[in-house]
């Protein structure tokens, strides 16, 4: 005997019986409401409160099922919100119910903040809210609770006080734009500085470099990176931002220029933060007597070619990037052959830029670099910096080749074969031990949420300061901290938008009457002509901006000074990038305020409902896969022009089989049938062919091209560089180009 299938709950059954039947019909309700919303949204239509209303009556066949008063009974119970705009600001085209349009009307909009989009997902949850309204208040048309989904701080009578804990915060809420966006407020307290139990003359560093380094004391974490690094250990340090990670390796580099004739090599992601850091170097070495600041320099492409020769020659630390080491420095190891044979220090800054596809390709040249190390005589030493991440440990294994090969420098009754076994250990420096100190750091979560709707009166007085817009509040909140002489950084998620919160930041000092304040607030981005950065960059250290707006480009440790604010453009993609952007103020131990001003999203909202457990995660882990088999393919072909590939000849037989995936001779026998690598014979190996040009290869972009934006009216000068793969969603055809 089958049993019969119980049938599915109706959405009452979950209301209490006793307003079940005053909760039905408003049920219907909403249902036929929301309907419509997602009918009208759907079609790219404006659902105002007049065109649901007729449609619902065109759907029911009764023009009594849904009424306007219905619609405001529904705010006043809870998730359905009306905003009112102005006829001039909405074009509405009522094709159910064609009347003439009144100019001066306004237009009242239905909207749903919590679940806004118009699929079945987000009706279901908005059905769900709507039943947990109905459950927590009495149908009454006359008096029902209303809905507040996030308390808001209100501002006091009390003026701005530098005693206040967060004087920068008083001072936003004094303006006139503010109407109780905070909705939360995270205060991180202050941390002491934890000083190492050895100082560097405890730690055998010689007095030469002593004596440049100008603080007497050196932090825990410090003393640790400096001891195992000086023992022959690897070294990843992953603590916060500005807790003097450089001084781990400048110091231990600058002992080996002073002790032997090593090299080293220091790699950073961007060509603008090794611009900054060899500046920092050379006036470090300049302290230290006998090293002289021409030992270090940049080598990149902005390095010219006929400095380039003398350089490798003349310096000892090179200041580059993956780039320079794939297209440059590796074709042409031949010409590198000193400097690769004594390579003693590997700096790999910012590590955690290095995931993905990118850190796949990265994860490859550094095998490459260390293939030719091997066969010049060299085992290098690496050192890995990062922000803080969840898996130091493992981010490195992948980034670095983590066996140690002794190099092939030996005599003839020496034991060919790699010795793998012999890998020096790998000391982790994580968070936990980072004695740096660090001031208090208030993160406030800023939702631009509009005034809730008090009257239906269009000539109700309202505040045209007032906006539900992420961008222009936070433009808004910029111009204020400007004009109260806050240095801030405001971060963005794209170039345009940088562009447009410079612009609007721009127009409110200007109506504002604050002009003079203008050439103290500008942009910076991908893009920009390396001039234009550098000139701002140097703005920034000497104080002469007040405020920039930036993409993720100066999240890195570039020194722009001290900044005592900044400004984020909704939550930043990751854990690990809040901090790191957080992190660019209150430098040296100073307080600093973030302000995070929420876009209206789902996720910004199921972040600020987090409150403060959305402080209390962890970072991310940072992912990279070097054994990716497009990748590899590509640096096989790239390292057999450099070495011939698996050759007993040339030496590169075990250190290749080392070197890349265990499966090396299976991928380069499948490559040399696909005509892609060629068999030398005599035991040379295998070699890219003639044929096959990797000169298009990149290791950044999908795209290998770039286009020039040329301002024609400006002698044709080039004022940005875009992307093969961004084109023509920004450049296209009549699109409005936006630069500072």
């Amino acid at each position: 005997m089958s049993k019969r299938k119980k049938p599915a709950a109706s959405p009452t059954d979950a209301l209490p019986t006793a307003s079940a039947e005053a909760s039905a019909p408003w049920i219907q309700r909403f249902q036929l409401l929301d309907s419509c919303y997602c009918f009208l949204v759907g079609k790219k239509a404006i659902p105002s409160l007049k065109t649901i209303v007729s449609l619902a009556a065109h759907l029911s066949g009764n023009p009594s099922s849904l009424e306007v008063s219905h619609v405001r009974q529904m705010v006043s119970i809870g998730v359905v919100k009306l905003d009112i705009q102005a006829r001039d600001k909405v074009i509405v085209q009522d094709d159910f119910n064609p009347a003439a349009v009144d100019p001066h009307e306004t237009i009242e909009l239905v909207q749903f903040p919590d679940a806004p989009h118009p699929s079945k997902r987000a009706s279901t949850k908005r059905m769900l809210l709507f039943q947990h309204a109905l459950q927590t208040t009495t149908i009454d048309l006359a008096n029902v609770p209303k809905f507040e989904p996030l308390k808001r701080l209100k501002s006091t009578s009390s003026q701005p006080s530098a005693s206040s804990p967060i004087p920068y915060l008083n001072t936003l809420m004094q303006a006139s734009y503010y109407d109780g966006q905070v909705v939360h407020i995270e205060t991180i307290p202050s941390r002491a500085a934890r000083f190492g139990d050895r100082q560097l003359q405890d730690l055998g560093v010689c007095d030469t470099v002593c004596r440049g380094v100008l603080f007497e004391k050196i932090y825990s974490h410090q003393s640790e990176a400096i001891q195992a690094i000086l023992e022959g250990h690897h070294v990843v340090i992953s603590t916060s931002t500005s807790s003097g990670k450089s001084i781990v390796y400048n110091v231990p580099v600058a002992h080996a220029l002073s002790t032997s004739n090593s090299t080293a090599f220091y790699l950073f992601p961007t060509k603008a933060l090794a611009q900054d850091q060899v500046q920092s170097f050379r006036t470090f070495l300049t302290r230290c007597d006998g090293l002289d600041a021409s030992l270090c320099a940049t080598y990149d492409g902005d390095t010219p070619m006929a400095a380039r020769a003398g350089l490798r020659k003349s310096a000892r630390v090179f200041f580059t990037n993956p780039d320079m080491l794939h297209v440059s420095i590796l074709p042409q190891h031949k010409a590198w052959k000193t400097v690769l044979s004594r390579l003693k220090l590997v700096v790999i800054d910012e590590a955690h830029m290095y995931r993905g596809i990118f850190g796949s390709h990265v994860a490859n040249i550094l095998r490459r670099l260390f293939r030719l190390c091997y066969v010049y005589g060299s085992s290098p030493q690496v050192v890995c910096c990062s922000a803080s991440i969840q898996n130091p440990r493992q981010h490195f294994s992948w980034l670095v080749p983590h066996q140690s090969l002794q190099p092939a420098a030996r005599t003839p009754d020496d034991d060919p074969t790699p010795n793998t076994n012999a890998s020096p250990e790998v000391t982790v420096i994580e968070q936990d031990k980072d004695g740096s100190p660090c001031g208090t750091k208030h993160f406030v979560v800023w939702r631009p949420t509009p005034p809730p709707v008090t009257s239906f009166d269009p000539n109700e007085p309202h505040n045209p300061d007032l906006t539900g817009s992420t961008i222009f509040q936070s433009a808004q909140i910029l111009a204020t901290l400007v004009a109260a002489k806050v240095p801030t950084i405001a971060f963005c998620r794209g170039r345009k938008l940088t562009e447009l919160v410079v612009e609007y930041t721009h127009n409110i000092l200007r109506r504002q009457n604050q002009s003079h304040l203008i050439p103290r607030v500008k942009g910076y981005r991908g893009g920009y002509s390396v001039e234009s950065r550098r000139v701002i960059e140097a703005q920034l250290f000497r104080h002469e901006l007040l405020g920039v707006v930036a993409t993720n480009a100066l999240e890195l440790g570039i020194d722009i000074g001290s900044l005592e604010c900044t400004l984020h453009l909704g939550y930043p993609p990751s854990i690990a990038s809040m901090w790191q952007q957080a992190g660019r103020a209150g430098r040296s131990g100073h307080d600093s305020m973030a302000v995070i001003v929420c876009f209206d999203s789902p996720l910004d909202a199921y972040n600020t409902a987090l409150g403060s457990a959305m402080f209390a995660k962890p970072p991310e882990p940072v992912v990279l896969d070097p054994t990716n088999l497009f990748v590899v393919k590509q640096h096989l072909q790239c390292a057999s022009l450099e070495m011939d590939l698996l050759s007993p000849r040339s030496g590169t037989l075990d250190i290749d089989r080392v070197m890349f995936t265990r499966h090396v001779d299976e991928i380069v026998v499948e490559m040399a049938s696909a005509g892609q690598l060629m068999a030398l014979g005599d035991q040379r190996g295998f070699r890219v062919p003639a044929k096959i040009s990797l000169q298009d290869m990149t290791i950044r972009d999908i795209s290998s091209e770039n286009y020039s934006v040329v301002d024609v009216l400006n002698d044709n000068t080039v004022i940005d560089t875009i992307p093969g793969n961004r084109v023509f969603f920004q450049v296209y055809p009549t699109a409005a180009y936006l630069h500072q």
